[in-house]
């Protein structure tokens, strides 16, 4: 994915919710970030998931 964060589907966006970061699909403060991953407390979120797709930032996302 584009990042542990804020990524989504490059084709399909939030509807393919097993493609979205951690802030796409959690309403939780960040508690950790480091290059790699991102913590939202007792969840942590790895960038770097090996068979992990590429996607865009949300904001780049277009229909």
């Amino acid at each position: 994915m584009a990042g542990p964060s804020f990524g989504v589907h490059p084709k399909l966006g939030t509807t393919r919710v097993d493609c979205c970061g951690a802030l796409v699909l959690s309403g939780s403060k960040a508690t950790g970030v480091a290059a790699d991953r991102i913590s939202l407390g007792l969840v942590t979120y790895y960038r770097n998931v090996p068979g992990a797709g590429v996607g865009v930032q949300v904001w780049d996302f277009r229909w």
